[in-house]
């Protein structure tokens, strides 16, 4: 798991305040290591942020839930053995 990415989690991305994540080991063939849930203040959207190694985003899609954003990055990805870890304010 060398390639197993060690950048702090970011409080926001792209502007949007980081509220779920998950690491994956290694990227896929898109470069997609890390997998954001965030949404924008005052706005009741959530996005899935698709992220590379470094939290620079890949692909972005918008959800009208947390939920249904996490129910299509499980559609995407592998994520079996995974758990989506809850982002505190920093």
């Amino acid at each position: 798991m060398e390639n197993y990415s060690y950048e702090p989690v970011p409080p926001r991305i792209g502007g949007a305040m980081v509220i779920h994540y998950i690491r994956m080991p290694e990227p896929d063939v898109y470069r997609v290591q890390n997998l954001a849930i965030a949404t924008y203040e005052g706005e009741g959207e959530y996005y899935l942020f698709e992220c590379d190694e470094v939290w620079e985003i890949m692909k972005e899609s918008e959800y009208t839930s947390a939920d249904a954003a996490i129910e299509e990055a499980s559609k995407r990805y592998d994520l079996r053995g995974y758990q989506w870890d809850y982002k505190k304010d920093d």
